[in-house]
């Protein structure tokens, strides 16, 4: 009887952190940071595409924090006017064309941009205002149109999601062309 107990109790906990993992987990905010006085005038989404930008952001594979940024940027084309995947691709792909060199986190992202690497950086809320602080004046945040992200509401939660974008042959693998910067 008590190990009955125990074992209910112990499913019923991993159901409860599941749930609360799941609510968690859909809906991240991205914003950019930029150099002081934003010299590059970037302002939403589409001037990330723009040749000869070097955004610095995870690498998706390795990092939660780069899957948001890519998700983030593929729902931004998503949602423009006549917005649909092959459009979202072609845009990603353009994006991705400006990252010299994914980092392995976003702690080395963020450290790579503070070090004077790039002119932009894609990060959570949180990373960009920890790196605000850090940089005293130095850096600043731009909020997109599209910030946040709701990845059950765009791609049909994390398990669709990872396994269309990022798993072997994914969307990701399809766009990203390592060492190809404009």
């Amino acid at each position: 009887m008590l190990v009955a107990l125990a074992a209910a109790t112990i499913a019923v906990d991993a159901q409860t952190v599941a749930n609360a993992q799941t609510l968690v987990n859909s809906t991240s905010t991205v914003v950019f940071v930029v150099r002081s006085g934003n010299p590059k005038r970037i302002r939403d989404w589409n001037d990330l595409a723009t040749a000869g930008l070097k955004i610095i952001t995870p690498d998706p594979k390795t990092s939660e924090a780069g899957k948001w940024n890519y998700l983030a940027a593929f729902g931004y084309a998503l949602k423009q006017p006549g917005g649909n995947n092959a459009k979202a691709l072609n845009y990603v792909a353009a994006l991705l064309r400006n990252v010299p060199m994914l980092e392995s986190d976003a702690a080395k992202a963020t450290a790579k941009f503070l070090g004077g690497t790039g002119d932009v950086l894609l990060a959570s809320e949180s990373e960009a205002r920890a790196a605000v602080d850090q940089a005293k004046n130095r850096v600043e945040i731009i909020v997109p149109s599209l910030g946040v992200v709701n990845v059950d509401e765009l791609f049909g939660g994390w398990q669709k999601a990872q396994q269309t974008h990022f798993a072997t042959g994914g969307t990701f693998d399809q766009v990203y062309e390592p060492g190809l910067v404009q």
